[in-house]
């Protein structure tokens, strides 16, 4: 992922992610298999403008892509009227390993490549392994538990970060149901 997105935008080429962007913008939040909700619609509209004005105000706008993305994620599993948050992130490692099992079965399904990929990257924010405390302010890595908790120096924020959290975000409201996938 990360050689594709520096490959994919080494020029400038933002024109995709604001695709992206328009996309979800545009979507129907009253259908049920748009997983936002439409207060997120609202900064969406807000994020594009920022973005256009000048990527690198992405800086601020990484923890608020960070929450929508938590939102979809917990949405996907059906975890928003759940009160056991914390049972996302073995929702994550599970759905990383039927999917790696489901792929190897039939790697010619492409909507299983895509949702590879999705759960690579959720297994990586929600790795909190990767975002020890102990290491100090400047070395935590970056993620959805590091960041929600205020972490990370927003110095470590940049384009392709949120270039990374657009596209993930995008892929996760354009996916299948897991559960219609996974069986």
């Amino acid at each position: 992922m990360d050689r594709v997105t520096k490959n994919f935008y080494s020029k400038n080429n933002y024109e995709n992610i604001m695709k992206k962007l328009d996309y979800l913008i545009s979507c129907d939040y009253t259908n049920k298999n748009i997983k936002l909700i439409d207060g997120y619609h609202i900064q969406l509209v807000y994020v594009k403008k920022l973005l256009q004005q000048d990527f690198n105000n992405a800086i601020v706008l990484v923890n608020t892509a960070i929450s929508w993305i938590e939102y979809a994620v917990a949405a996907k599993f059906e975890l928003v009227e759940n009160k056991h948050g914390h049972s996302l992130t073995r929702k994550i490692k599970k759905l990383s390993n039927d999917i790696d099992k489901y792929s190897k079965k039939d790697p010619k399904k492409t909507y299983l490549v895509e949702l590879y990929q999705v759960s690579l990257c959720l297994d990586d924010l929600w790795d909190t392994n990767k975002q020890n405390f102990e290491d100090g302010r400047y070395n935590v890595g970056i993620g959805r538990h590091s960041i929600q908790h205020g972490r990370v120096d927003p110095r470590c924020y940049n384009a392709e970060i949120m270039e990374k959290l657009i596209c993930l975000l995008y892929a996760l409201v354009k996916l299948p149901e897991i559960e219609d996938v996974i069986k």
